[in-house]
């Protein structure tokens, strides 16, 4: 009987250390916005594409990669924003978009389709990961750029295939 008890205490402690570092060790944008608020996909899944937007107004918005934070932005065009925030890819901390270099790289395994823009800290760190994946760096306008001339030929694409059926 004293074994059983022993056993469940451990348990239960056990329990309450790993919910307690769970909740630590989640960082505090995906705790606060676990799905994309734009399509709805998990943030966490994506967590290394994930992205956040303050407007000018104090709201806040959460997305999980470039394409839907464009496509929000797009939206909503009276809306300015203050500071846009993505992940680094190597260790997933939110870092200023504007400052970050961008490589897009096809890999149909990643989130939201084959061509992805992933975000770096720093240019020696997308520059290592095109050495070792492929893909193009870029900057951030010209990663919005591109991004926005995906959504518009995967409009057209949408557009035609309504057309034929």
């Amino acid at each position: 009987m004293k074994t059983k008890l022993i056993v469940a205490v451990v348990i239960m402690a056990l329990v309450v250390v790993a919910t307690y570092a769970f909740g630590k060790l989640t960082p505090k944008d995906l705790a606060q916005y676990p799905e994309c608020l734009h399509c709805g996909m998990s943030r966490k899944v994506c967590a290394h594409t994930r992205m956040t937007v303050e407007y000018t107004d104090g709201t806040r918005r959460a997305e999980c990669g470039i394409h839907c934070l464009l496509a929000d932005l797009v939206e909503q065009p009276g809306r300015q924003p203050k500071r846009i925030l993505a992940a680094d890819y190597n260790d997933h901390k939110l870092a200023d978009a504007q400052k970050s270099w961008w490589v897009r790289y096809d890999n149909a395994v990643e989130c939201r389709g084959s061509k992805i823009m992933l975000a770096f800290r720093t240019e020696h760190g997308a520059d290592d990961f095109i050495v070792s994946f492929g893909g193009r760096k870029f900057t951030f306008d010209e990663a919005l750029r591109l991004t926005y001339l995906d959504i518009e030929a995967e409009r057209k694409g949408a557009h035609a295939k309504t057309i034929r059926n």
